[in-house]
């Protein structure tokens, strides 16, 4: 344990480090003690072993009471997060007493959780590494093995003892589909094969696969990109032809570089897995030949090592898998960045046609500003003569004004002089009759026919007055019969 005291083990008393049990997935089996060889890590024998899901710590304290007396080989803790996007991040789904109890009943240091709290990855152990001779080191070898955090992560702390083969592992990161994957797969090779790096191995494994498909995902993707923007012109003849230079036009170019963007930031992340992941497989491999070369030195041993060589064999493919993986994100990488630069290309020529179909616009707005300008001055020109028109029509107007005016004047001084003497010549005429003898004036003689002249002025007068109002009546009516409408209040 001197090993480990460079590290701090004061993370284990802060807070929110420990959080809400979800679920624990426990795996045990038999390992192989016996000498013959089997051909492969996915060899599928008889399974004596078993898995199975706790739902309470309860449950979790009542399996480790239960160790004791079963005493497999191998047995893995797995604990899951209720959300999956909480795995690889603190707080653990446990309490703190489970923690302490597991870490006690596996001989686990609590170094571990410094470890799980980078994030980082990781491959760390109390094995020399070196050939030298330590016994007590192997006995009770201490593991952290762990990936860069992400989505679904490994972080295994395990223990393992050479002269027993016994492994206690913890493991956590990993969604609940994961683990039954994992042990799947283990399940598949039971016996387990002797050796600490046999867990590790599978979860590097399961995890190349799943970046696999994730690159393999995104690769067709950015194939796809190209098709759309015409990159995949081609002279082969299994390869199809894209887009026509007239149908990236209406592409979406925002979401495209968009698309690329997060493609470019996938690869940079998938590229550091591979090449992490090929590290840590590597220091796997180193630390399996250090235990051949201990298990040579083991004297009555019970274990072969053929089973090492099978586990190394595995682990240089597995390697070889990563450094691919790593070769294909940085093919993918300059791939894409060529395409990024291509759809900025396109995403300036197609705000210069946008630009170009501005200007057209603009200018045929300007042209139909001008005819209406031209419609404008020409209405202003009627309107300026039409003005004109109204003012001589005033000034006839005014002039005929001040005629009737005039003549009104004269009319009146007429109708004045008239009124003014007709009396007068009323008196005259009426008296100047032969009704009316004034000659003798001590015997003034007056006619009594003086009542025809009454009466025959009285029907004249009348007769002429209703003559006057017949004849205007119809002189009124043909006049509002030539109007047309209704001139009439």
């Amino acid at each position: 344990m001197l090993k480990w005291a460079w590290l701090s083990t004061s993370l284990k008393e802060k807070q929110g480090v420990f959080g809400e049990f979800n679920q624990c997935f426990t795996f045990d089996s038999q390992i192989q003690s016996t000498m013959p060889r089997y051909g492969n890590l996915t060899d599928s024998l008889p399974s004596p072993s078993s898995s199975r899901k706790l739902h309470s710590e309860h449950d979790v304290y009542t399996y480790l009471d239960n160790l004791d007396k079963t005493q497999p080989d191998v047995c893995i803790f797995a604990f899951t997060n209720l959300t999956p996007g909480d795995n690889g991040k603190l707080p653990l789904p446990i309490s703190r007493g489970l923690f302490e109890r597991i870490i006690q009943d596996f001989n686990i240091s609590t170094t571990f959780l410094n470890v799980f709290d980078t994030g980082l990855a990781t491959y760390t152990s109390t094995v020399p590494s070196t050939s030298r001779e330590d016994t007590k080191a192997w006995e009770n070898a201490q593991f952290v093995i762990q990936q860069n955090k992400a989505y679904s992560a490994f972080s295994i702390a395990l223990t393992f003892n050479i002269r027993t083969g016994k492994i206690r592992a913890l493991l956590f990161g990993a969604e609940t589909q994961v683990v039954l994957e994992l042990f799947q797969y283990l399940s598949s090779m039971s016996p387990q094969p002797y050796g600490p790096m046999v867990i590790p191995a599978v979860t590097m494994e399961l995890q190349a696969r799943w970046f696999n498909i994730t690159i393999k995902d995104c690769h067709d993707r950015v194939h796809s990109i190209e098709v759309a923007t015409g990159m995949r012109q081609f002279n082969f003849l299994y390869e199809k032809k894209g887009a026509s230079p007239q149908d990236w036009k209406s592409l979406d170019l925002i979401s495209i570089t968009r698309d690329l963007s997060s493609f470019l930031s996938r690869f940079a992340f998938l590229k550091l897995q591979a090449e992490t992941g090929a590290y840590l497989v590597e220091q796997m491999a180193q630390t399996t030949e250090l235990l051949i070369e201990k298990i040579h030195k083991e004297e009555g041993r019970r274990f072969d090592t053929d089973n090492q060589h099978d586990i190394i064999s595995k682990l240089d493919d597995i390697r070889s898998w990563y450094l691919g993986m790593a070769a294909r994100c940085r093919y993918l990488t300059e791939r894409t960045t060529a395409q990024s630069q291509t759809v900025y290309c396109l995403v300036a020529s197609q705000y210069n046609l946008t630009n170009i179909d501005i200007a057209r616009e603009s200018r045929n707005i300007a042209e139909e500003s001008r005819r209406e300008n031209e419609a404008m001055r020409a209405m202003a020109e009627l309107s300026r003569r039409d003005n004109e028109l109204m003012i001589q029509v005033a000034k006839d107007s005014r002039t005929v004004a001040i005629a009737t005016a005039r003549d009104s004047a004269a009319m009146q001084v007429i109708a004045a002089v008239t009124v003014l003497f007709l009396p007068a010549t009323f008196t005259a005429t009426f008296f100047s009759m032969s009704f009316f003898d004034f000659l003798d004036a001590e015997r003034p003689r007056v006619s009594p026919w003086s009542w025809i002249y009454v009466l025959v002025t009285a029907i004249l007068t009348v007769a002429i007055q209703l003559s006057w109002a017949v004849i205007s009546k119809r002189k009124k009516e043909k006049l509002t019969q030539g109007i047309p409408g209704n001139l009439e209040p």
